[in-house]
């Protein structure tokens, strides 16, 4: 068994009660599980990484670009986090994907 303290990066220190808070608020919006054992909870994500990502995703492009993906890729070539190569192979990688 792990502590979810102890899985937190490293120089990130954090107090008991602070994750204990941030954990009773994760499990209140369903995002993740709890088990009482011996006095204790234990905590299991409710969603996959997956569609935990996707659903973070879909509200930033609802909630900083007004719902366009498109907006959120001209913002990264505008502010060169997206450069022109990873573009190209991004529509390699969406080529092959349509193709399966």
């Amino acid at each position: 068994m792990q502590m979810v303290v102890d899985r937190l990066p490293e120089g990130r220190q954090l107090a008991y009660t602070t994750v204990q808070t941030m954990l009773n608020t994760l499990h209140r919006k369903g995002k993740v599980k709890r088990v009482l054992k011996h006095r204790a909870y234990y905590y299991d994500p409710a969603l996959s990484h997956a569609r935990a990502a996707g659903h973070a995703l879909k509200d930033m492009i609802r909630n900083l670009f007004g719902g366009s993906p498109e907006r959120l890729v001209l913002t990264m070539l505008e502010t060169k986090q997206l450069t022109s190569e990873k573009l190209q192979e991004l529509q390699r990688m969406v080529e092959n994907a349509e193709k399966k």
